[in-house]
C-alpha cells in the first residue's frame, strides 16, 4: 500500500506551482499524493496538468485561501481537518506562507509529520516592516511544529536561517534543488538574428523586474538595436508595463501574451530570455531558458546566483538597476565567444545540480525518512 503525502499551497501558479507538479509527477508511483489549494488562483499550466491527470481530480480538496489572515481560515483548517482525518496520511508538506500555517497547525492537532518548503514568502523582506516581524514571529514559532524544512536553494535555507534564529546546520534543514525534465541540450546556443527577440516569462509583479526590462530594452532600441520584447505572463503590474512602455516609445516593438502552454516552443523563437527579478528564492525561468539552448541575461539575486552559477551559465548584474541591466543584454548581444563559453558551463551545471533524478530521488529519500 503506497504511503499517502498532503501537499497544502494557497496559489498554484508560477514557480511554486512547477514545484509541486514535478513532485507529483516523478513520485506519484512511489507515493499518493493529494492537494490542499485554492484553484481560483491556479494558472494555465495548472489546469494543463489536472487535464493529463485525471486521478489527481478526485485527489484535491479546493478552498478559497486569502494571502490576509483572516476568520476565513479558521473555516479553512476544520475543512482541513475534516478531509485529513479521513486520510490518515503519513505526512503533509506545506508550501509557501500560509500552506505552511495550514499544514503545520494540522499536524500538531494529528500528530502527523510535517514538512515545510518556503517558496520565498516568508523569507523575503518584502512585506512592509509590520507584516515582516509578523512573519518572522509565526516562522520562530512554527518551526517547532515542523519535522523537516526543505529548502530549493542554500540562498533560501540561509535566510530562513537567519530569520529563525536557528543554524542551518540543524539536522531538520535539508537542501534539494529544483529540477527541469531531462532532454538533450542543443550543443550550441542559439545565434542572434536581424532583429533579435527578448523574452521574459513569469508572472507580472513588481518584483519580477519586468519594468527594469522594458526600459533598458527602449534605451539599448534607441541606440539602433533592432529588438522585439516579449512578455509572457499575467499578473497585477500588465497596465503598469505597458504605460510605461507607451512613454518610452516602444509599443510597436512591445507586447504581452498571455501564459502560454507551449513555453518550450515559445522561448525556442526568443534569441535571448532575459529575468531580472529583485527577489527569486529559485528561479526556474533561466533554466528552462539554457535547456532549450537560448542565451540567459538574469540577476543574481537570491538563489537565481546559484542558477547561474555565479554568473558563469550567463550574462549576469549585481544592481538592481536599467544601467546594469542594460549592458548585460548589450554584451550577450555583442560577444559570440563569451556566449557560447556561458552556455557550455550552463550544460555541464544542469547536469550536475538540477536534473529531474536528482531532484526526485532527493525528495523521495526526505519523505522516506519521516516514514
Amino acid at each position: 500500500m503506497k504511503r499517502k503525502i498532503v501537499h497544502i499551497v494557497r496559489s498554484p501558479a508560477g514557480g511554486i506551482r512547477k514545484h509541486i507538479v514535478s513532485i507529483i509527477e516523478k513520485l506519484d508511483s512511489d507515493f499518493e499524493m493529494y492537494l490542499i489549494l485554492d484553484s481560483s488562483k491556479g494558472d494555465k499550466s495548472y489546469f494543463e496538468f489536472l487535464e493529463k491527470n485525471e486521478h489527481i481530480q478526485g485527489r484535491i480538496l479546493d478552498l478559497k485561501i486569502l494571502e490576509q489572515p483572516g476568520f476565513v481560515d479558521i473555516i479553512n483548517l476544520y475543512k482541513i481537518l475534516m478531509f485529513v482525518l479521513q486520510l490518515s496520511p503519513h505526512a503533509i508538506h506545506g508550501h509557501g506562507a500560509k500552506g505552511g500555517v495550514y499544514a503545520r497547525v494540522i499536524g500538531f492537532f494529528l500528530n502527523i509529520k510535517v514538512i515545510y518548503t518556503a517558496h520565498g514568502g516568508s523569507i523575503h523582506n518584502m512585506h512592509g516592516r509590520t507584516k515582516n516581524r509578523l512573519y518572522s514571529f509565526l516562522e520562530r514559532v512554527m518551526y517547532y511544529f515542523t519535522d523537516l524544512l526543505v529548502f530549493e536553494s542554500k540562498y533560501s535555507m540561509e535566510q530562513y536561517s537567519k530569520k529563525i534564529s536557528v543554524d542551518s546546520s540543524n539536522p531538520k534543514f535539508r537542501l534539494n534543488y529544483n529540477a527541469v525534465p531531462y532532454r538533450e541540450l542543443p550543443s550550441t546556443c542559439r545565434e542572434m538574428g536581424e532583429e533579435v527577440i527578448i523574452g521574459a516569462f513569469g508572472l507580472l509583479r513588481f518584483i519580477k523586474g519586468h519594468d527594469l526590462l522594458v526600459s533598458a530594452v527602449s534605451n539599448i532600441i534607441k541606440r539602433g538595436y533592432k529588438i522585439r520584447l516579449r512578455i509572457f505572463g499575467h499578473g497585477e503590474e500588465k497596465q503598469n508595463l505597458l504605460q510605461l512602455a507607451e512613454r518610452k516609445q516602444i509599443l510597436k516593438s512591445f507586447e504581452i501574451l498571455e501564459e502560454t502552454r507551449r513555453v518550450d516552443e515559445e522561448m525556442r523563437k526568443c534569441h535571448l530570455i532575459a529575468h531580472p527579478s529583485r527577489f527569486e528564492s529559485f528561479g526556474y525561468v533561466p533554466l528552462e531558458a539554457l535547456v532549450n539552448g537560448v542565451t540567459v541575461v538574469s540577476s543574481l539575486s537570491g538563489g537565481l546566483r546559484e542558477v547561474m552559477d555565479n554568473g558563469k551559465s550567463g550574462f549576469c548584474f549585481e544592481t538592481l538597476d536599467v544601467e546594469s541591466l542594460e549592458s548585460a543584454i548589450e554584451n550577450a548581444l555583442t560577444s559570440r565567444s563569451l556566449r557560447e563559453k556561458k552556455y557550455l558551463n550552463a550544460k555541464k551545471e544542469i547536469e550536475r545540480n538540477f536534473s529531474m533524478d536528482r531532484f526526485s530521488s532527493g525528495l523521495r529519500d526526505i519523505y522516506l525518512s519521516l516514514m
